[in-house]
């Protein structure tokens, strides 16, 4: 929990709700249904699913929900309970979801990394633009934790848009820019998503690292939906 006790303290006084750990969960935290289409996934794999639930429903605690299982819809994204936005990310070492009502917040998007996994040469080719690409040369020394933060952001903006418009997006959807301040960052849509997400609109969230971890978290809501 402790890279976790920042972001949570900070985002619960936005109403969002983050619960972290880094201690792997058995398949037992799992509840009825929820083992519907993992139970071919290696026991590594069914561990780590099960820990992304139960940080779900420590988090849905906090909104005063009772315990309940979180299924998977067809691409695999959680099916919350009515009322309720979320997200969940997961690397080995590092399990986290976030809540919020929904009445709030229209979607979530969160991502975790370990910042000593290299992105080889070949993923980054299909993470970065050439613009990207352009400001990381300029970033020098910095230039590998920014790969990693750009990264992050893209994978956050795919969780965020998914249950808005039920699509996958590709890295080239979204360009990151370069942070204005540590701890903020701010991306760009590339393509038209829908009437209400259209290309060239700007969004922002925070990320948090440490020498071990980064966690970048995105959101809309019904105020400010960019």
């Amino acid at each position: 929990m402790a890279f976790f006790s920042r972001p949570a303290q900070l985002l619960v006084a936005r109403d969002i709700h983050l619960v972290g750990t880094h201690i792997l969960k058995t398949i037992t935290a799992l509840r009825p249904g929820e083992k519907r289409g993992i139970t071919g996934a290696n026991l590594k794999r069914q561990k780590e699913y099960a820990t992304g639930r139960w940080c779900v429903r420590q988090a849905l605690a906090k909104l005063g929900i009772p315990p309940q299982p979180v299924l998977r819809g067809k691409a695999g994204e959680p099916i919350w309970p009515s009322g309720v936005c979320g997200s969940i990310s997961h690397t080995t070492g590092a399990y986290c979801a976030v809540v919020a009502f929904s009445d709030k917040y229209r979607a979530i998007g969160i991502d975790i990394e370990n910042t000593h996994k290299e992105i080889s040469r070949s993923a980054l080719e299909l993470v970065l633009n050439k613009d990207e690409t352009i400001w990381l040369h300029k970033a020098n020394s910095e230039s590998r934790k920014y790969e990693k933060l750009i990264f992050c952001v893209k994978e956050s903006a795919g969780k965020l848009f998914y249950p808005i418009i039920k699509k996958k997006l590709s890295f080239e959807t979204v360009s990151v820019f370069p942070p204005l301040r540590e701890g903020e960052f701010t991306f760009l849509l590339n393509e038209n998503l829908s009437c209400d997400f259209r290309k060239g609109s700007q969004y922002s969230g925070c990320y948090f690292t440490n020498d071990e971890w980064i966690f970048t978290v995105c959101a809309i809501s019904y105020a400010n939906q960019g």
